[in-house]
Order: structure tokens, then sequence, then C-alpha cells
């Protein structure tokens, strides 16, 4: 066997089991109910009926879900805006930024004691 073939099964060995925890967790908590209450400092609120775990262990896994994933997007809109942005600057022949570098091609670091005229710097 090979190399993928072997990791093919051992990723579908650790979903499976994986899967086995959460169906054996969410059927085991089928039973129980808590009371939910929120009390803040000048008002507080209590559900009428107790609530079932199983349902509130789906609503914050769904809620974190999709906080993470409203996050993920945003950060790749704009990588994506980034990237365009860049190859476009590549394009036209050149960026908006230029980098000079010191006479001894050597970057400076925050113990060297060049002045500012010898630093390399971003304009």
């Amino acid at each position: 066997m090979n190399v993928k073939a072997v990791a093919a099964i051992v990723a579908l060995v650790v979903v499976a089991v994986f899967g086995y925890l959460c169906y054996r967790n969410l059927v085991l908590n089928m039973g129980y109910t808590t009371q939910l209450t929120f009390d803040a400092v000048v008002v507080a609120w209590q559900f009428e009926r107790p609530q079932p775990v199983l349902y509130l262990l789906l609503t914050s896994f769904a809620a974190g879900f999709t906080v993470a994933m409203a996050w993920f997007g945003l950060r790749a809109a704009t990588l994506s805006r980034k990237i365009r942005q860049l190859e476009r600057e590549a394009a036209l022949g050149g960026s908006s930024y230029s980098y000079r570098s010191s006479s001894n091609n050597s970057a400076p670091t925050a113990s060297s004691s060049a002045g500012a005229s010898e630093r390399s710097e971003w304009r």
C-alpha cells in the first residue's frame, strides 16, 4: 500500500471515531434538560420550560460556526482585494511603494547605530 492510501484510511478511521463520539454524545443528551436564565444587573430573563441540552449544544455549535465563517469570509475578501490590487499594480509595471536600501545592501536592525539616511525606508 502506498502512503496516500494509508493516510486516507487513517483519516477515515479518525473521522468515523469522531462522528461516533459526537452521535453518542447527542443521543445521551437527548433526555437531559436544563432551565436557562440570563441574569444581568438590571434585568433577568428565564425560559418558561426547561430546554433540551441537545438543542443547546446544536445551537451553540451553529452559532460558533457561523461567526467563524463570517470572520474567515471577511478575511478572505480582504486578502483577495489586496491580491487584485497588487496584481493590478504589477500589470501597470510597478508599485506605488518603492524600497530604497542603503549603499551596503544590508537590512537595518534595531540595534544598528546607523543614521536615518543610511537606513532602508518605505515611502
